[in-house]
């Protein structure tokens, strides 16, 4: 196992054992969309901080993941022939890009307390959280 692949398993591991509860978050006067968007959107930059994808690029941190999650599913070659690469590697892309775009949209004040709370800066499971409030 890489040194990455031992980092991603750290933080996959962090984020499964993080227990963020409502009372923990700001009050904040946000629709149900904006709480689910910045959730997202926090979720994986903790996520990314959390790997080192600034330390290690986008492109390698990628297809690492890809091979950690195929290992996880026992599939031996993650990417066969015939795979829409880009499919593959961009999609997420674009979906982490609509979801910061989302997020700017977000008043500033209400980013920034989102931003300085602490248990949304150390990787969770944002599906669970959005799943706890009853979005």
């Amino acid at each position: 196992m890489t040194a990455l692949e031992e980092r991603i398993q750290t933080c996959e591991a962090a984020s499964r054992g993080a227990q963020i509860s409502v009372d923990d978050l700001p009050a904040l006067d946000l629709a149900p969309h904006e709480w689910k968007t910045a959730l997202l959107h926090l979720s994986r930059e903790a996520l990314y901080r959390c790997e080192g994808r600034d330390n290690w690029g986008a492109a390698l941190l990628t297809q690492n993941r890809v091979i950690f999650m195929a290992r996880k599913l026992g599939i031996d070659t993650p990417i066969r022939p015939g795979t829409d690469i880009e499919t593959l590697c961009c999609g997420s892309w674009r979906s982490e890009l609509r979801v910061s775009l989302n997020y700017m949209a977000i008043d500033p004040k209400a980013r920034r307390a989102l931003e300085s709370t602490e248990s949304l800066r150390t990787p969770f499971k944002p599906i669970d959280l959005i799943d706890s409030m009853g979005l």
